[in-house]
């Protein structure tokens, strides 16, 4: 399964991941599939309140401009 995600990242296919477990879990799974890599950009994201979450994503895409 690793080496299908690494060759789709390969490939600059986007991809995003939502998941509900704690961040770190969620980083060391993404680490050991090869979805994630020490070079890429991340965007850690932890709100229950829609406003909040609107505004943090909203900071994050004008600061990749």
């Amino acid at each position: 399964m690793g080496d299908t995600i690494a060759d789709i990242r390969k490939a600059t296919i986007k991809v995003w991941v939502l998941t509900g477990d704690k961040v770190e879990t969620a980083m060391n799974i993404g680490h050991s599939c090869k979805l994630l890599d020490n070079e890429m950009n991340m965007f850690i994201l932890q709100a229950s309140d829609a406003k909040v979450i609107a505004s943090e994503i909203e900071k994050h895409f004008e600061s990749q401009t």
